[in-house]
């Protein structure tokens, strides 16, 4: 699908993966892409009184400064996606890449994860998709490993390499020191098995005891990337390029996601706490089309059993086909007005 020149706002709620989810869709539509901050909407002191400081005029029925197309995921910002919609007297598409789980009819189209989906009629577009969509595409990683190649040039011929994505806590639960302990223990044992090197990223929701609890057991050659704290860049798409092996933390569907569209053997690693009932059913469908496996204590890695990873789950490129021809049929029904 060829991108157009529309004007895309994504709305977030500061979370690295939801956003990402977002733009990753944004990406397939247009390069015209605008991230709206909803931490930056609450502290104007809502959404009236931020869009009229952005726009510079109180008359926001008549401005034509409203984005085409806005995209959000979840409850908070989603309000906010069809908030805009109703101020911009419906000149704008609103999109939801998950579940809104309120205003669903406000919404022109929805996509929600197999195992969560449900058919709004009153939604001009619902659609189940099998994974969360993302903006990892074999373009970016390309790009990425040669702007990091200087870095990573020694530990990639040390082979095979390993990428370790650790996510952290949840909603419900806390990624331990001891969980920390736990996965550092084995990944270290699975490097000094298997040999190689181990590059290892984080999310911020992990919290600093559980990161060093985790890196004090690491004795392999690697490269550790803490997102809190560097400040040269996110090598993140790098490691998915470079890396023979990734192993993502079950905590983080994004991440598993992510991992699969490298096209490389994935692991995916169960946390005892939060990794939940709902993201393993998710994460089944992943081992069911030979795209990962879990990761397991006795981990061996079997190349023969690799050679022909399937191509991987496209929700991003699905979601935006169906919001082109949504939108595509609304302008259609506007012009025959």
């Amino acid at each position: 699908m060829e991108k157009t020149n529309e004007k895309i706002w994504v709305i977030s709620n500061g979370r690295t993966g939801v956003r990402n989810q977002c733009i990753g869709v944004a990406q397939r539509l247009s390069d015209d892409i605008e991230i709206i901050k909803q931490k930056d909407i609450d502290e104007a002191g809502g959404l009236l009184p931020y869009l009229k400081e952005k726009f510079g005029t109180t008359q926001l029925a008549t401005t034509d400064q409203w984005p085409d197309i806005v995209i959000s995921s979840g409850l908070e910002v989603g309000k906010t996606n069809t908030e805009i919609k109703k101020l911009s007297g419906d000149k704008v598409f609103s999109v939801s890449v998950t579940n809104p789980t309120t205003n669903f009819f406000e919404f022109d189209v929805i996509a929600t994860v197999k195992h969560t989906y449900f058919n709004w009629p009153l939604c001009s577009r619902t659609l189940e998709i099998m994974g969360v969509p993302h903006k990892v595409t074999p373009e970016i990683i390309e790009k990425e490993v040669e702007k990091w190649h200087d870095r990573f040039k020694e530990l990639i011929q040390q082979r095979p390499v390993f990428a370790a994505l650790v996510g952290g806590d949840t909603e419900d639960e806390k990624f331990s020191e001891r969980d920390g302990i736990t996965l550092g223990t084995l990944l270290n044992d699975i490097v000094k098995r298997e040999g190689g090197s181990l590059l290892l990223t984080n999310s911020p929701r992990i919290s600093i005891p559980a990161w060093r609890a985790l890196l004090q057991q690491i004795d392999v050659p690697g490269f550790v990337y803490d997102c809190r704290v560097a400040s040269q860049g996110n090598p993140f798409m790098a490691m998915l390029g470079v890396a023979d092996v990734i192993i993502p933390t079950g905590d983080s569907v994004s991440m598993c996601f992510e991992a699969t569209a490298a096209g490389k053997p994935v692991y995916i690693y169960y946390t005892e706490n939060t990794t939940p009932d709902l993201y393993k059913k998710i994460y089944q469908d992943l081992y069911d089309r030979g795209l990962a496996q879990e990761l397991t204590a006795d981990f061996r890695l079997d190349r023969e059993a690799w050679k022909n990873i399937p191509p991987p789950i496209d929700s991003a490129g699905d979601i935006a086909t169906a919001v082109r021809e949504e939108l595509d049929k609304k302008r259609q029904a506007s012009l025959g007005k």
